[in-house]
């Protein structure tokens, strides 16, 4: 759905391949670029994908673009592959030069786990071009370079073109409060000095930065700068590079990390350049930009160098970045070695849940939601209380830290579980009323303890990339799983939805059909019309309804099967209706709500005022797509009002959560075509 990338591919490599080339597709995907090979009049394509269930989609596009006869699907890692030499088998003899059908192509039982031979497999001869989409946010992560450099010695003649043909990362040195809340804990936050002197976790950030640029959440510190060069036809064999280098600040202030983004020319006369700087057209869901946190901070003043050291192997770029006056001593390269967590916060939580644990209005509203609920079981009970803390994190244990309860710690993680043991114990902080105990995944806590308050943040690393309702059910089942009936917070999940306008979002989410004049509906056997998980923040959105409430989970009770059915009101008088945006309500105590989504403002008449929590940008959210976009008319009246008749159209929603699943069915339907809504 990338239109820009594209056309530019499509545009470069029928610049690149001339009449009678042989070319390679390097991990071939969907077969979109092999196509364009075909297309541009190749006499034969080779379409390589290690992964069986690409290699079959792309055999299904070649069929559907009248292609099979002039591209070969390969279904392996090119790196196995090589060319056989003179006098092996005679060239002319066309059943020679066919690769096996059945040891290179995918039948149709082929599956995503099916076993890819490592034995080098012969080609009857070498490439006059490769193409290749093998390109991460920071360029170089997806295996770019050892795959080029293995096409060039074993696959490719010696004059080969390469598209894209080179390219290159480029950087800035930021300061960005937000960014660095990701990767340190904030010095009021409970814990904050065991992480302090940890390097953070291994790995760039890919971030979509433009919502913190238009927030003004990051500000620039140098202007950018080029960090690494690639020519892609004569990568260097080495596979570690190193420059160091000084750079002049523009502004003063707290350097936090570096982002990065690249830029690639995609044909060797360098007139076809796509970019994935900040504020690049159109917004990509798929590149985004990187970021390098610092180990720490450094303060700097306008007009003042900094010293920086890149590197770079196969599959990252890191850096090591000093004051000129620090650097008077040179460095050895070899002591900057890429971050490496050695703390535990930065292996066991994710960056967005450790931005989300700095967040001070969050963190106020838990410790608030705490002393409201221990105070009120306190004089229920008159006696200590006893809680089960089954989060994930340690966090809600060093909120407890102050009050006087007696506190089990129930992790499924052995790293979050050794982090507890080492930061919870009572014995090391003098200020906590609270005593631990660590108790096995399986204990019977029914019949072994008398529990009066079951806790949880709902966020679970081991879901994985997950909106928030499927971390609400599996603290649902968690709760039943142990046989509890005592309290429980949250107590309430609300599942919330409105209509928006996003067409950027929906046109990551809808079905492919022509692509450059490529049939590519095969890939749609992927495509279902179910619920997303996005990051809200991440893309410009409209509300076009109010919110509604679809499903309330009571999570004091057994889990339950439980449905509704609500219609959405459309309030705005022109736009479009992209698809159904959803998130969750978490209630921590009656008065105190997790919104990780639009703020709970029902008064509002005007969709436009709905804002998010500032919180909710660190919480995923749901989309459910239209499978066609709807069109918001205005009803004009006569020509004697020169205002505009706004009829309100509705949209049908259904919602159902059976007890054993694992997330809450969500159906959208056109409840009234009506004067102002059109499919």
């Amino acid at each position: 759905h990338d239109t820009e990338r594209n056309a530019l591919y499509r545009l470069a490599i029928g610049k690149s391949v001339h009449p009678g080339d042989v070319c390679m597709d390097i991990g071939t995907g969907s077969g979109l670029l092999a196509s364009f090979a075909a297309k541009a009049s190749a006499s034969r394509v080779y379409a390589i994908d290690v992964v069986s269930d690409l290699a079959a989609t792309a055999t299904k596009t070649f069929a559907l673009n009248g292609l099979s006869d002039r591209v070969e699907v390969i279904n392996a890692h090119s790196t196995s592959l090589s060319v056989c030499e003179d006098g092996q088998h005679d060239m002319n003899d066309d059943s020679e030069r066919q690769p096996k059908r059945s040891r290179f192509t995918p039948s149709s039982e082929t599956s995503s786990t099916s076993p890819v031979s490592r034995t080098p497999l012969l080609l009857p001869e070498r490439a006059d071009c490769v193409v290749s989409e093998l390109l991460d946010a920071a360029l170089i992560g997806e295996g770019l370079l050892p795959s080029l450099r293995h096409a060039k010695q074993c696959l490719m003649k010696p004059t080969f073109r390469s598209v894209p043909a080179s390219g290159s990362i480029f950087a800035q040195v930021v300061e960005s409060v937000s960014l660095w809340h990701m990767h340190r804990l904030r010095p009021t936050a409970s814990g904050s000095h065991k992480f302090n002197s940890c390097p953070g976790a291994a790995g760039l950030e890919h971030i979509n930065l433009g919502p913190l640029k238009r927030s003004g959440l990051y500000k620039p510190l140098t202007a950018p700068f080029e960090v690494f060069r690639f020519d892609f036809c004569n990568l260097p064999e080495e596979t570690h590079r190193s420059r160091s280098f000084e750079c002049s600040t523009i502004e003063s202030g707290e350097a936090h990390a570096i982002i990065i983004w690249f830029e690639v020319w995609m044909d060797t006369n360098q007139t076809i350049k796509l970019s994935t700087a900040v504020g690049s057209s159109p917004p990509r869901d798929h590149w985004r930009q990187c970021v390098f946190f610092l180990p720490q901070s450094l303060t700097v003043s306008k007009d003042s160098t900094i010293s920086i050291t890149a590197i770079h192997d196969d599959d990252s770029v890191w850096f090591g970045v000093e004051s000129s006056h620090d650097a008077s001593i040179p460095r050895p390269v070899n002591s900057i070695e890429p971050p490496l967590c050695i703390c535990g916060l930065h292996i066991s939580h994710s960056r967005s849940h450790i931005a989300l644990l700095n967040d001070e209005v969050f963190a106020q509203a838990w410790n608030d939601a705490l002393c409201c609920t221990l105070a009120r079981i306190s004089d229920n009970h008159k006696r200590r209380i006893k809680v089960l803390d089954a989060s994930e994190s340690f966090w809600i244990g060093l909120l407890l830290r102050p009050f006087p309860c007696d506190i089990l710690i129930r992790k499924d993680d052995q790293v979050q579980s050794e982090l507890c043991s080492t930061i919870l114990p009572s014995d090391v902080e003098p200020d906590c009323e609270s005593t631990f105990q660590f108790i096995n995944q399986d204990a019977d806590t029914d019949s072994g303890y008398d529990v009066n308050l079951f806790i949880s943040d709902c966020i679970y690393e081991s879901l994985g990339n997950v909106w928030v309702e499927q971390h609400v059910i599996y603290h649902w089942y968690q709760k039943a799983a142990i046989g509890l009936s005592c309290e429980s917070i949250p107590y309430r999940a609300e599942l919330r939805a409105c209509l928006i306008e996003a067409p950027d979002l929906w046109r990551v989410h809808s079905p492919v059909q022509l692509v450059e004049g490529i049939d590519m509906s095969a890939l749609n056997q992927y495509y279902s019309r179910t619920v997303n998980s996005v990051r809200i923040w991440d893309h410009q959105f409209k509300t076009i309804s109010s919110p509604v409430t679809l499903l309330t989970y009571d999570l004091t009770q057994p889990v339950q099967s439980i449905s509704n059915h609500v219609t959405l009101s459309v309030k705005k008088s022109e736009g479009s209706i992209h698809g159904l945006l959803l998130w969750i309500d978490l209630y921590i105590s009656p008065e105190h709500i997790i919104y990780t989504g639009l703020l709970n403002d029902d008064s509002s008449t005007d969709c436009a005022s709905l804002r998010t929590a500032p919180y909710a940008r660190w919480y995923m959210q749901g989309f459910l797509p239209l499978e066609h976009p709807a069109v918001v008319h205005s009803v004009s009246t006569d020509s004697a009002c020169c205002s505009s008749l706004v009829q309100t159209g509705r949209f049908d929603v259904a919602a159902s959560f059976q007890d054993g699943d694992s997330e809450t069915n969500i159906s959208l339907v056109t409840g009234v075509p009506g004067p102002l809504i059109s499919g």
